[in-house]
Formats: structure tokens, C-alpha cells, sequence
């Protein structure tokens, strides 16, 4: 169970518990991780949402409180603590360090023997503890059961009961379940037709018990169905099979299963039938411990997910990794991300932001350098700031993010590693009064300087002297820093300036005009370093403020980002450069009202519906129609027709058609039987209208047909067909107004919850959301093929206007595919995806010829640029797509069969390819596992499946073959020597070097090798992915275990002996080659796939840079990630590049370093990236001006104390 950020509007305290993050959301309230800031011990905490404005509700709440407080600790999670009273009640509990019952079946098989009988054992220990104490569960089910350290734990219990009469309380409608109808006893699902559902008893959690343990011995809920009908048919007519259960628990589960209430044996009965006989006389308490010692034995699998450690275990792993030099930074910098309160205990404390400099101050003030400083950041982000020496990637996974950094601002992730940390928490006890007087000054030192330096802003007299005294003899740790320093400066200036103003004569003033003039030359080189200083940090401010509104405001975000490099050109400013020259946000367009926003299909136009008012919006321009009323309250559900010009509004049963641009009605109003639920227009101005029992076609002010409730509904484009889909069963296409199918899935094929329909624009495919995948079926076959790809969870659907391209949105990304890579014979062409984190769309469109998605989340339609797949993937996913010349002139592809194909970067299309005049050397597979380039470019070795080695020459017009090298065992890897006049080849246990033009054996060197190789134009030596460092001219190893493991790729910079190894985790080694010597680690990011892991690096590539001495490094991913990277501060530079596929990346640079190009599979095609500062501007004010200009009105509001600059001509 990983953790989730807290949202912005949860608390970050409640009393004495500082919440951490969330860990998991239910009906009525959210479940936290929580810390008790009185003993720093890690807590569960449950916040109930709403419903207690009745007196009678909040006090039977206080009464299941207290009544699930008197619980015995055994197999069950201990309520520590709760407040009945407050606004939002909340309730306390243990935290248990373990998966649910659910997820260890899931990742490790259902139960057995003696683990299943102690899991039984356990659950009824739990249920005798709880009935005993008057406390019914009612939600007993596999979910509610953790397999923590010391056994299986119940939770929730004595809440269901609350939740139930909070939601009977917010809905009128009769016989609402709640619960888990799976695990619902018969009377509480269908009591005997009463219309009403039952209230649940002790002999309810007995039938849950039962159910549960079936679960566990066969990894099925046991009473299933296609919806919820037929589970509660399920639940009170069928007998589940029991095969599956060996004796004891046989029996006992058919007993607890029984329909009736009063056939089922109690908790105490069972628990006693499983531990030593039902006539045992009354000893509650020794069978509950009993029953508990024998529990305790069963563990989760390995493989289940487990909660992450917590918080101040992390921090203390991070902090006792450290070196000795760095531990004292340590102190000194997270003291500075403290504010302290007012009372002493500390529960008033709070965190706060700080910039980089600060940081770097504080530990500089501490007795520790840049680089200690920068080892606890790198350490305490995860990763994120990993540019020291000695800063290991161990260490940063064991923080799991303790730190947060956002360009140069850093934060504490959570802020209740106040409470969590007990080393942190004496800290900011033992320095609470210096901390206090520091922030004071800082605040104050701050106003001073956003007024213009007022003298009136200064400390006097006795503030000046407490301050100054302070400043002095402050512990190092707590140091005042720059900015402090000189506002305290300036006000002993001014002390100083007005003494002498009252001793000073008339006579003095020539002595002081002859100082002024000899200090001058000094005086005006002090400030023109001091201004140089100050216009960095000016630039490095702006630069964060557009790194900040990437997402919330991209245009500008863009503005930002030129107006910071045009200040100052540092490696902030051009990582906010590069970040906007690759982000594909471009535009975010926040809507009003409360239907969640609605979208045309071309995405030209949004429209928000709420408060009875209609709003319309060129989503372009950002530009809003005058709202229009219509009446009414906020919507049910809301649609809007494709071409934007009509809305569809339901309240309650009752559904109007408007005119999106007047609020006129558009059509007769409808009136459903039943709320209606769902909204959705097809072709023709066809309403889909879903309700809690039918799903209505209106045409107009008719019925054209009317079928059964179902989750998802389409229309077709042509107003001709509806597809149809809901959890648990097939898809189903029908003609309007038919109920006999013109498509019925197959039975295999199931929807999942929230599936999704849609057609394309022709109305000739339909596609589906289905459980686990995306479907697709063209209509106009006889027998409908089928096209499937992988799909997470819940998603979106759309085919763009012209219907070459669907796009779908799942729990991870944004993926968009050809529409002809639908067909079954098609070769797919690797799908562009975008990754989304944690948003859910709300609606999905595409622009004419796909070039944008715009995106509604949140109640923001965001316009993402999208760069389209180069088309079919030809090479082998073992071997490499391409090949860039060193210069970065030339571009060679391999194809089918063996063939190469060679174009000019300029050009598109190549001039063309070459025969297969090796097939029968290479074998009928025909693909090259390597191709590589000279250092001039003319000449290209290509490394074959079988092991042949090949030497071609190169030039615009295509490639010739100029011969075959020897063949002495498989080779594995190839690098041209310094010059280019010989190859290194490595075979399995040598590395050899042959001449180019002969191809003569010149040299061998034993007991070394790698799949990979690399030589280093400056420094004489051959890298090679196992390790190994030979020198050239000496044709010996010098050096061995340089390497990390696993290495997929490596190069030498061009100037220098560093050489980089990349690695299938996504990381980066920078080492020297001449003596071992760690320039550092560079982490992996996410891929290029969207599915939020890293990806293995692909290729490796280092290019000139006007503003860093060693040049910039560009990591292609295996899966189409571009990562840039500057090789002195060792700093990620933008966000990663978009390259429009999902398979392996080459990437160079041009010669000068202007150009940073990318290809990746496919026949031709390389995307060229500018990185000379002017290029790359004016790239940027290109995309910018899409939207509208920073002022000066808005630059002052989030920039008051930088001067104004306008970004773009």
C-alpha cells in the first residue's frame, strides 16, 4: 500500500495527530496515515465527511465509539482515540503493517491448510471479541481484513452500522444496500419482501465469516452475478460449492452460510469448534488469546503489496546513511523548512518552502560545503536532486520522497515528519526560541526588501542591539543567512550613519569627498559583482515561477521560462527553458459550473453547466459567450452534441435540450420513469438517456427505442446504431429502436466497471473500454474481426474527426493509436501516450488532424500537443532502430529482411535502400543487433543476430557493403577506434581489434568484454559494458569493475575521460575512465509509456552547451523517453522530451551542439530539438503565442520584486 499525497483540501492536523497521507477513501470518510505527536507512533485515522447535523445520528456515533473502544486487541485493530463532537468526527485506530486479505490472494493464491484453518481461527476471534462487546460489523469482507506482523487483524468494524444510517439519511430511496452484497447475509440483502432492506445482526458477520473463508481457499467472491441483481439472487437462493474446504472449516462454513439467521452457529461456537470443542465452559478471555496465538501465524505473501515504512523510520535510515559531514547539514538545512509555534509542546508547528540558496547557506554556515548539502537533498527527494558525490540511489529509495523539490524550491513532502521523527523533533525543541527569532528575522528582512529597502523598515535601538546579539552568538546550525546578514547590516548602517551625522563638522566634508573618490574603482567592481549576483538570482525566480505553471497555465509558463534565460543563462534558467520548449501542455482552460465540464468531439468547444446558468467557451481563444439561464439547480448529467451546438440537462427524472449559444430550448423536454443517471448525443441530435432502470433513445421529441439499464451507452455518428455495455457482460450493438444484435461480444469478452463505448466517425467501428483491454470491432464484416491492446482500469474513448486516430485514456496515461492499426493483419505502429498520474478525464477530444488532445480533468480542459508515431516499426525489438552520425548529418535505418536505408537529417524521406546482399550470411531473420559509426561519419559496422560483423560506406546517396570481417566466435558488441582505421570487436571471453580497410587481426586483449563498447576520442581508452577499461595503445585492461550492472548502453564524452554507462533501471553512471573516480549518479524518471515506471536507457549521446563547461548529456529510453541532462551540475534539464514513440530512442547532436536530434522505430523520420539559446526562444515564443501575453500587471503579482521583462517580441 503505497502513500498517497494528502489532497489540498484535507487537514494537515486534527489535535494530536498530524496526518501524512491518505490511505484509502470510502462512503463516509477517508482513512489517513496519521502520527500522534505526542509519542511519534504511527496511527490509522478515519475522518467521517458528512451527515451530522442530526443531534440523534452524532450521538448513537459517540455510542458505536465507545462501544468499538471497549473491543478486546485480539485479531483486531485497537480504537485508540476518537472525537464524537467535533464538526468532522473522527476515529483512531492501530495501523496494521500489512495488505488486505484480497491482495495477498491476489499475489500469492488462495489460502490452504494449516494457513487457512488459522485465518478462520483468527476472523472468529475477531467476530467473539466484537459481538461480545454489543458491536456488530456488517461489513465483515476481504478487504476489511490486513494480514499484519502478528496475524490477521479485522478493521472497521462498528463503523458499517453508521455509514448505513448516514446514507439512509442522505437519499430517500428505499432499500438501499449497504455493504459488500457479496459478503451480505440473505435477510439483510432480500428480507422476505418487506421492500425494505434488513438490519444486520451478529448472525450476519457469521455468514460474512463463512464467505470470507471461502474466499481465501479459492481466491473467489462466492457469490458472483453480471450485476447486482444476481448476486443478491446469488446470495439468497444459491449454495455455494464447499469443495474447496477440507474439514473442520467445511462444515463450519455450510453452518454459517445457512439463509436463516437461526441456523447459523455464533462466533464463540465456531471459534470453539476450531480450537477444542463447543461445550467448553464460558473462559472468554483464555479463548480469545487462544484463538489469537494460533492466528498468528499466518503471513501475507511476498509479493503483496506492503505499506511503506514509516515515516520516521525512513528519515532515520536516510540520516544514519549519511556521511559524518553531511549528517550536520542535515540539521541545519531541515530546520530551516521548520516554522515553530507558539507553544511548547510543538503542536502548533508548521513547514514551510525554502529556496535552494537558503539551504546551501545554512550548511555552509554549518560547517559543511555545497557538496555535503547537496547529499542530503539528493538523499531526502528520492533521487531528485542526485548530483553529489557519495549521494547513492539506495539511499534516496529509503526515503521514499522525505523532501520534495520543485526547480530550486524544496519542502518537506510531509509535514507530519514533525511528529513521526523523534531526532526532528528534538531538534526543533532544543533550538525552538533561536528558530523563532530566526523566522522573525526573516520575515522582517523580507519586508524590507519587497518595500524597497525603507529605511523606516529597519530595526533601531533595542530591537537592532537584541538582534545583532542574537545574530552572534546563534548556534552555527541556525546562522542567519544572506539576506538576514544584510538587513541587519544596513540597520547598524543607518545606527552608525545618524551618530556621526551629529559629531560630524562642516571641515570633514572635503577628507570624506577624497575616500569617496579613492574607494571608488573598488566600491564600483564590489557592485558590479554584487549586480551580476543579483540578476542570477532575479533570472533563477522567474525561472521557478514557469516551472510552477507548466500545468495550471502553460502559455504562460512559457513567457516565464524565456524571460529567465533572456536575464540570466544559468542551468535553472535553461532547464526552465528546455522544460517549456518540451512540455505538451499547451493550453488550460478552467471551467465554471458543476456538470464536470462537456466537450465537442473536435474539442473546439466547452461547455459548463451549474447554478442554473449555461456557459460556452472557444476552448482556442479561452474566450466565454455571456451565460445564459436556463433555471434550475445543478445537473444530474449533462451532454452536449457533437458539433457543439446543443445541451442536454437533467434534473432528477426530467431532461431539456438547449442552445449551447442562447439557452433556448432546443427540443420537447422528456421525463424519465427513474432518476436519470447518464447523458450521451450520438449523430443526428440522438439522445442516449440512461436512468437507474432503461436506457431511452430521443430523436427529437420521440422515443426511437428503449432498452435495458446498462453502465455505458453510445450512439453512432449516422444516428443509425447503439452500442451498449455494462459490468459483467458483453457488448452489444443494436440497430435504433432493434433489439435483435447486430454485434454480440463474445462471452469472454466482459466489461469492467465504468466501461466505455464509442464509434468512429463513419460509424463503421465501434471500440469499448472492456476489463483490462480496449476493444475493436468493424461493423461492416461479416464476422466482426477483433483488434485488442491493454487497458487499466476505467477510461475514456475517442476517435478524432477524421477517424484516423483513437484515443483512450486508462489509470495511467493518454495512449493514441492509427485507426488502421485496428485491423487484425495490421503491423501496429508504436502508440503515442501521455502519461496522466492520478487525473481522471472527465471527457476526451481530438482536433481534426490529431495534432492536440484536449483533455477535461478536474474541471480544466487542458490542450496537450500530440506528436504522432513515424509510422510501422520495422526493426526487432533486440536490435536498434537506427543510427546517428556523429555530426549528426546522417540517419541509417535498418529494415525488413536486413536492408539499410540512409537519409540526410535535413530530408524526410530516404534516397534509398540497399538489397539484401548478406540474407544468406545473415540468416533468414535478417536483422543487425548493432550499427555503429566511425568518428568521421563515412563508415558504418553493422553487427548481425548471427554474429557476423560488416563494414559499409556511407554518404547521402546510400550505403555500400565494403566487406565482412573474420568470423573467430560470435561477436557481441562493436566501437570504432580513435581515428577510425580499426574496429573493436567484442566476442565472449576477448575484445579484438581489426583493421578497417584489410580487415586483419591487429590486436587482442583476453579476459575482457561486454555487449557494449566505447572509445574516448581524448583519452586513448575502450570502455566496455562489463567493466572493463582498456588502453588502446598499450592493448591492456587497466582497470576492471568500473561498471554497474545490467549496462544497456555507454559513451565517452568528447573532451574528457568521463564515460557514461546507462542501465535497464533507467539510471545513469557517470565515471572516469583514467581513475575510477565517481562523477556522480543520475536517477531514472518515469517512461516514455506512460505506465509510470522507468524504462532501460537505449542510447547515450553528449553534446556541446554554451552555458555548461562539460556539455550536456541526451538518455534515449527503451520505450521513448528523452531525458537531457547538464554534466557538471549533473541536473535533469526540462521535463524530458515527447518523441512520439514507444520503442527504443537514438539521440544526437549536431556538431556545433545546436541541435539535439531524436529518432526512434519506423521507416525515416528524425525530430530535430534546438538547443542554442536563440533558436530554442524563439521555438518557444513560437508555441506562446497561441495565448495571451504576460502583463505587467500579472508579472508584479507573482513577481514583486523582479523588474518586469517582457518575454516575447
Amino acid at each position: 500500500m503505497g502513500r498517497s499525497a494528502l489532497a489540498p483540501t484535507d487537514p494537515q492536523r486534527l489535535k494530536n495527530y498530524m496526518l501524512a497521507a491518505r490511505l484509502g477513501a470510502g462512503g463516509q470518510g477517508v482513512v489517513y496515515e496519521a502520527y500522534d505527536t505526542r509519542s511519534g507512533g504511527r496511527v490509522a485515522l478515519k475522518l467521517m465527511r458528512a451527515g451530522f447535523d442530526d443531534p440523534e445520528l452524532r450521538g448513537r456515533f459517540a455510542r458505536e465509539v465507545d462501544a468499538a473502544r471497549r473491543v478486546a486487541a485480539f485479531c483486531t485493530a485497537r480504537v485508540l482515540d476518537a472525537d464524537t463532537a467535533a464538526e468532522h468526527p473522527y476515529i483512531v485506530s492501530e495501523f496494521i503493517a500489512g495488505p488486505t486479505l484480497r491482495e495477498s490472494v491476489r499475489h500469492g493464491g488462495p489460502l490452504d491448510g494449516g494457513s487457512l484453518l488459522r485465518l478462520g481461527i483468527g476472523i472468529a476471534t475477531a467476530l467473539t471479541a466484537i459481538h461480545q462487546c454489543g458491536v456488530v460489523h456488517r461489513d465483515l469482507k476481504p478487504d476489511n481484513v490486513l494480514l499484519g506482523p502478528d496475524g490477521p487483524r479485522v478493521i472497521d468494524f462498528g463503523i458499517a452500522r453508521l455509514d448505513a444510517a448516514l446514507e439512509s439519511s442522505r437519499y430517500t430511496r428505499p432499500g438501499m444496500l449497504i455493504g459488500t452484497p457479496s459478503y451480505m447475509a440473505p435477510e439483510v440483502v432480500s428480507p422476505g419482501g418487506s421492500g425494505r432492506t434488513g438490519e444486520a445482526g451478529p448472525p450476519a458477520d457469521v455468514f460474512a465469516w463463512g464467505a470470507v473463508v471461502l474466499f481465501a481457499a479459492t481466491g473467489r467472491d462466492p457469490f458472483g452475478g453480471a450485476g447486482i441483481g444476481e448476486v443478491i439472487e446469488a446470495v439468497a437462493l444459491r449454495r455455494p460449492d464447499l469443495s474447496a474446504l477440507a474439514e473442520p472449516l467445511r462444515s463450519l462454513v455450510d453452518q454459517a452460510l445457512a439463509k436463516q439467521p437461526e441456523l447459523r452457529p455464533t462466533a464463540r461456537q465456531i471459534l470453539l469448534d476450531l480450537i477444542g470443542g463447543r461445550d467448553a465452559p464460558a473462559r472468554t478471555q483464555g479463548e480469545l488469546e487462544r484463538g489469537a496465538d494460533t492466528a498468528a501465524a499466518v503471513r501475507p505473501v511476498a509479493e503483496a503489496s506492503l505499506p511503506e515504512r514509516p515515516l520516521g523510520d525512513a528519515a532515520e535510515a536516510v540520516y544514519g546513511a549519511l556521511p559524518p559531514a553531511a549528517r550536520e547539514a542535515a540539521r541545519a538545512l531541515l530546520l530551516r523548512l521548520v516554522v515553530p509555534g507558539e507553544r511548547a509542546d510543538g503542536s502548533e508547528d508548521s513547514v514551510r518552502t525554502a529556496d535552494w540558496a537558503q539551504l546551501r547557506e545554512a550548511a555552509e554556515a554549518a560547517g559543511a560545503d555545497e557538496n555535503a548539502a547537496r547529499q542530503v537533498v539528493a538523499a531526502f527527494t528520492a533521487g531528485e536532486w542526485l548530483t553529489a558525490e557519495g549521494a547513492t540511489p539506495q539511499q534516496a529509495t529509503a526515503a521514499a520522497g522525505l523532501l520534495t523539490a520543485e526547480g530550486t524550491s524544496i519542502r518537506l513532502t510531509y509535514p507530519a515528519l514533525l511528529g513521526a521523527w523523534p531526532r526532528l523533533r528534538g531538534w526543533v525543541q532544543e533550538d525552538r526560541e533561536g528558530l523563532r527569532t530566526l523566522r522573525r528575522l526573516e520575515r522582517d528582512a523580507g519586508h524590507w526588501a519587497a518595500q524597497d529597502r525603507r529605511q523606516d523598515d529597519l530595526y533601531r535601538g533595542a530591537a537592532l542591539r537584541a538582534a545583532a546579539a542574537w545574530a552572534a552568538e546563534a548556534p552555527a546550525r541556525l546562522k542567519p543567512a544572506a539576506a538576514e546578514r544584510e538587513f541587519l547590516a544596513a540597520g547598524e548602517a543607518a545606527r552608525t550613519r545618524n551618530a556621526r551625522l551629529k559629531r560630524l563638522r562642516w571641515g570633514l566634508a572635503a577628507v570624506l569627498v577624497v575616500c569617496a573618490l579613492l574607494g571608488g574603482s573598488i566600491a564600483y567592481t564590489t557592485s558590479e559583482a554584487k549586480a551580476e549576483q543579483d540578476r542570477k538570482e532575479a533570472a533563477r525566480r522567474v525561472a521557478t515561477v514557469a516551472n510552477t505553471l507548466r500545468l495550471s497555465d502553460p502559455v504562460a509558463a512559457m513567457q516565464f521560462a524565456v524571460a529567465s534565460v533572456r536575464a540570466a543563462d544559468t542551468v535553472d534558467t535553461r532547464a526552465a527553458l528546455y522544460g517549456a520548449l518540451s512540455q505538451r501542455e499547451r493550453g488550460a482552460l478552467p471551467l465554471g459550473g458543476t456538470s464536470g465540464g462537456l466537450l465537442s468531439a473536435d474539442g473546439r468547444t466547452a461547455v459548463s453547466v451549474g447554478d442554473g446558468a449555461l456557459r460556452t467557451w472557444d476552448v482556442a481563444s479561452g474566450k466565454a459567450r455571456p451565460a445564459a439561464r436556463i433555471g434550475g439547480g445543478d445537473p444530474e448529467a449533462a451532454a452536449l452534441t457533437p458539433d457543439g451546438r446543443t445541451v442536454a440537462v437533467a434534473d432528477g427524472r426530467r431532461v431539456a435540450q438547449y442552445d449551447a449559444r442562447t439557452g433556448e430550448r432546443a427540443a420537447p423536454s422528456y421525463t424519465a420513469k427513474s432518476p436519470v443517471t447518464e447523458l450521451a448525443f450520438g449523430g443526428g441530435g440522438m439522445l442516449a438517456v440512461t436512468s437507474r432502470d432503461a436506457v431511452v433513445l430521443r430523436d427529437g421529441g420521440r422515443t426511437a427505442g428503449r432498452y435495458p439499464h446498462h453502465d455505458g451507452v453510445a450512439v453512432s455518428p449516422d444516428g443509425k446504431t447503439v452500442a451498449l455495455c455494462k459490468e459483467g457482460a458483453p457488448v452489444g450493438v443494436f440497430p435504433v429502436g432493434s433489439h435483435t444484435p447486430k454485434l454480440t461480444t463474445a462471452p469472454t469478452l466482459i466489461a469492467g466497471a465504468d466501461c466505455a463505448v464509442a464509434f468512429s466517425p463513419d460509424s463503421k467501428i465501434v471500440s469499448a473500454v472492456l476489463a483490462g483491454e480496449v476493444c475493436s470491432w468493424d461493423l461492416t464484416a461479416e464476422k466482426p474481426p477483433l483488434r485488442r491492446f491493454p487497458h487499466e482500469g476505467a477510461g475514456r474513448l475517442a476517435f478524432s474527426p477524421d477517424g484516423a486516430f483513437l484515443a483512450a485514456t486508462d489509470t495511467n496515461a493518454l495512449t493514441l493509436r492509427r485507426t488502421s492499426d485496428l485491423r487484425p493483419d495490421a503491423d501496429p505502429a508504436p502508440p503515442v501516450s501521455y502519461p496522466l498520474g492520478n487525473e481522471e478525464a472527465a471527457a476526451l477530444a481530438l482536433d481534426g488532424k490529431a495534432e492536440a488532445v484536449r483533455l477535461l480533468s478536474g474541471g480544466t480542459v487542458r490542450t496537450l500537443d500530440v506528436w504522432l508515431p513515424r509510422g510501422h516499426g520495422a526493426a526487432d525489438d533486440d536490435g536498434p532502430a537506427a543510427a546517428l552520425s556523429p555530426d549528426g548529418r546522417l540517419l541509417v535505418t535498418q529494415r525488413g529482411g536486413g536492408r539499410l536505408a540512409v537519409e540526410p537529417v535535413s530530408q524526410r524521406t530516404p534516397r534509398r535502400t540497399v538489397a539484401r546482399a548478406a540474407e544468406a550470411r545473415i540468416g533468414g531473420e535478417g536483422a543487425y543487433e548493432r550499427l555503429v559509426f566511425s568518428p568521421d561519419g563515412r563508415r558504418l559496422a553493422t553487427l548481425a543476430r548471427g554474429g557476423e560483423v560488416a563494414v559499409w560506406r556511407v554518404s547521402d546517396d546510400g550505403v555500400e557493403r565494403l566487406r565482412t570481417l573474420r568470423e573467430a566466435g560470435k561477436a557481441q558488441g562493436l566501437a570504432f577506434l580513435p581515428g577510425g582505421g580499426r574496429l573493436a570487436v567484442s566476442r565472449e571471453d576477448r575484445v579484438e581489434f581489426i583493421g578497417v580497410r584489410d580487415g586483419k587481426l591487429r590486436a587482442t586483449v583476453r579476459d575482457a568484454g561486454g555487449a557494449h563498447l566505447a572509445a574516448s576520442p581524448a583519452c586513448g581508452l575502450l570502455a566496455t559494458s562489463g567493466g572493463d577499461v582498456i588502453d588502446i595503445g598499450a592493448r591492456k585492461v587497466v582497470r576492471r569493475g568500473l561498471a554497474p550492472a545490467d549496462v544497456t548502453a555507454l559513451a565517452f564524452h568528447p573532451k574528457d575521460c568521463i564515460v557514461a554507462y546507462g542501465d535497464r533501471l533507467g539510471r545513469v553512471a557517470l565515471r572516469d575512465a583514467r581513475t575510477g573516480f565517481r562523477h556522480g549518479d543520475l536517477p531514472a524518471t518515469d517512461g516514455g509509456d506512460g505506465s509510470g515506471g522507468p524504462e532501460a536507457v537505449a542510447s547515450l549521446a553528449f553534446g556541446r552547451s554554451e552555458f555548461s563547461a562539460k556539455g550536456v548529456l541526451a538518455v534515449g529510453g527503451a520505450h521513448g523517453a528523452l531525458r537531457l541532462w547538464d554534466v557538471s551540475w549533473q541536473r535533469q534539464l526540462g521535463h524530458g522530451f515527447a518523441t512520439g514513440t514507444t520503442g527504443p530512442v537514438t539521440a544526437g547532436f549536431s556538431a556545433d551542439g545546436a541541435r539535439l536530434y531524436e529518432t526512434g522505430p519506423g521507416p525515416g523520420g528524425v525530430r530535430a530539438h534546438p538547443m542554442a539559446k536563440d533558436a530554442a526562444v524563439a521555438a518557444v515564443c513560437r508555441r506562446a503565442s497561441a495565448g495571451p501575453p504576460v502583463t505587467e500587471k500579472e508579472w508584479d503579482v507573482r513577481l514583486p520584486e523582479v523588474d518586469f521583462r517582457k518575454p516575447c517580441p
